[in-house]
């Protein structure tokens, strides 16, 4: 569900109007989280830790109504849900695109993404299909090789639907704590840094 939002009593409607005909209109803000409970029990129940970290940051932007908002034309919508689109490797190299579903249980959003990914894994090519442009979804890639300080996410030209970008990579380990590098690209005219942060800060949260 989508509900258009009122430019003439928005509360941003100046910030909005400021940052949308910016050449580059795309922040990025970069933090390490804990990551420790999320990665110990994905160890210890056997689980993929990809897909128990995905539920979690998918949580975590559920939960910022900014990263919710998308650009529809001259207009701002608000979705109650957002989905995600992973970029989902192959031992190859190569990798696809994905459409992932979001669920609050757990159990019934393991089993959906662990089909999706099997499918996405056994297939070559891009995968393009309406999925990949759905607007209420938000962009997801894991650099799980390296522990990186910054990545820049590509993007096509002009503003697109505004939706935020979330990168992770290699986790560290510190001190007995699991590290993990997370990245969000988001759309000044809809989120600010703060919005940004109380996704990383929530995000640490649920898998601290």
């Amino acid at each position: 569900m989508k509900k258009y939002i009122d430019r003439k009593t928005w509360d941003r409607e100046d910030i909005f109007s400021y940052f949308i005909n910016y050449e580059k209109p795309f922040f990025v803000l970069n933090a390490d989280i804990d990551v420790s409970g999320a990665y110990w029990q994905a160890k210890e129940q056997g689980e993929s830790f990809f897909i128990l970290s995905l539920h979690r940051i998918m949580k975590a932007v559920n939960s910022i109504e900014n990263l919710r908002y998308r650009l529809e034309g001259e207009n701002v919508v608000l979705y109650d849900t957002t989905h995600a689109g992973p970029t989902i490797g192959r031992p190859d190299g190569t990798f696809g695109f994905s459409f992932i579903e979001y669920f609050e249980d757990y159990d019934k959003f393991r089993n959906n993404a662990k089909a999706v990914i099997e499918k996405v894994k056994n297939m070559k090519g891009l995968n393009l299909t309406p999925a990949n442009d759905i607007p209420n979804q938000f962009y997801f890639t894991a650099v799980p090789w390296i522990p990186l300080t910054q990545i820049e996410q590509p993007r096509r030209g002009g503003n697109g639907t505004g939706a935020p970008c979330v990168a992770t990579s290699k986790i560290k380990h510190c001190n007995g704590k699991a590290i993990m590098p997370v990245s969000i690209t988001a759309h000044h005219s809809l989120a600010d840094g703060w919005h940004a942060s109380q996704f990383l800060l929530k995000a640490e949260e649920l898998m601290k």
